[in-house]
Parts: structure tokens; C-alpha cells; sequence
């Protein structure tokens, strides 16, 4: 059963494109495994003992996150997200899935770009495993994570409406 769904998600991410999305909207980290959670993320618990979990938007149970990816789908709290990973047998109470992949369903109802923040001599642009992609405007702000992994919603004029970073520069 777990190999039909490795398959059958792994054929939806070539049909997609499969990398994060220039231009087909799919904003995707990582290599697909065999078991989901779809739904809103959110922060848990007190520091120290702060988990990432996955509240499905349909049917479905609570999903703790684990894995490399952990931190950064922590990172976007509010956003809807589909994770694939394995089981985490590990994990205690509840169902957790150590994430080996990630796509950013929706930011406030916006599909964002994802890729790294670099720049050049004719301005700023999103690069990916699909290639580049030129971003019109950038503030201040952004310009001080060139080198992070970072999402986007670009407005009208392909400038940065909003923004948020995943990993930090290297």
C-alpha cells in the first residue's frame, strides 16, 4: 500500500513539476516519501518543548512533524502545507511524520514562489532546481537574506508583496 501511495504522490509531483514553481505556482522542498499530512501548521507547547504539527484541513489526524525539514515547516505557522515523509515511529503520543518533503499549498489563500535569494547586476531573483525567476522590487528588508531559502507572493508589478524565510543563509 505504501509503494501505491509513494507512486501515485510522486506521479502528481512530475505531472506538477515537481521542484519548487517558477511559473507553475508549486512551491515544493525535498524528495516526496509515502506518507502525508495535509493542513494548516501550527506551533505547540512552551519553549523548550515547542512541536510543529499539522491540523488537516479535511478528514485526518493531528500530525507532528519531524525530520531535516521540521524547522522550517515550523517557520510557516498559518500557512496550509502538504507534507510527505515517513512515519516517525519514534514519536510517543499521536501520529508523526518525519518530513522529507514539503509543498506550500497556500499563504493567506496566495500560492508563493519558493526558491533562494540572490542577486546580480540587474537586480534581485528567486533561484530553484526549475531556475530563476526575477522579483521587480525587494525591500530592505529582504535584501539582508540574499543566500536563505525563502517564500514570496509577489503583488501586480512582480515585487515582493510578502515574504518570509525558511532557512537561513549558509
Amino acid at each position: 500500500m505504501r509503494l501505491a501511495v509513494a507512486l501515485s504522490v510522486a506521479g502528481v509531483a512530475l505531472a506538477c513539476g515537481g521542484e519548487p514553481g517558477m511559473g507553475n505556482g508549486i512551491a515544493r522542498v525535498g524528495e516526496v516519501g509515502p506518507d502525508r499530512a495535509e493542513g494548516l501548521v501550527r506551533r505547540v507547547g512552551t519553549q523548550p518543548f515547542t512541536r510543529t504539527i499539522i491540523e488537516p484541513t479535511e478528514e485526518g489526524e493531528i500530525t507532528t512533524v519531524t525530520g531535516p525539514y521540521g524547522s522550517e515547516i515550523g517557520r510557516l505557522a498559518g500557512a496550509t502545507v502538504r507534507v510527505t515523509g515517513h512515519l516517525d515511529e519514534r514519536q510517543a503520543a499521536g501520529r508523526a511524520v518525519a518530513a522529507s518533503s514539503y509543498e506550500i499549498v497556500s499563504i493567506d489563500g496566495d500560492r508563493p514562489l519558493v526558491g533562494t535569494l540572490r542577486s546580480d547586476d540587474t537586480g534581485f531573483f528567486l533561484e530553484n532546481q526549475r531556475g530563476t525567476r526575477r522579483i521587480a522590487a525587494v525591500s530592505a528588508a529582504l535584501k539582508k537574506w540574499q543566500g536563505a531559502l525563502v517564500w514570496v507572493v509577489l503583488d501586480e508589478n512582480e515585487g515582493v508583496a510578502r515574504y518570509g524565510i525558511l532557512r537561513d543563509p549558509k
